[in-house]
């Protein structure tokens, strides 16, 4: 997923929620739950590699 991202030249922020106590909170207060990778668009909370979604959400910056 971050690969696709990149190739769509989208500024992110990539979180180890395994290293992170905090993040895992957050991810969790998020999503309702602790399944990765968990992406947050516009507001929109998506849990798992979605790529139509992700293409559809985040338009390609080249």
């Amino acid at each position: 997923m971050l690969l696709h991202l990149e190739r769509k030249g989208v500024c992110m922020e990539d979180i180890d929620v395994s290293a992170d106590p905090a993040a895992l909170a957050r991810m969790r207060d998020l999503s309702g739950q602790i399944e990765r990778p968990v992406v947050v668009i516009d507001g929109q909370v998506v849990v798992g590699y979605d790529p139509d979604f992700l293409d559809r959400s985040v338009p390609s910056r080249f």
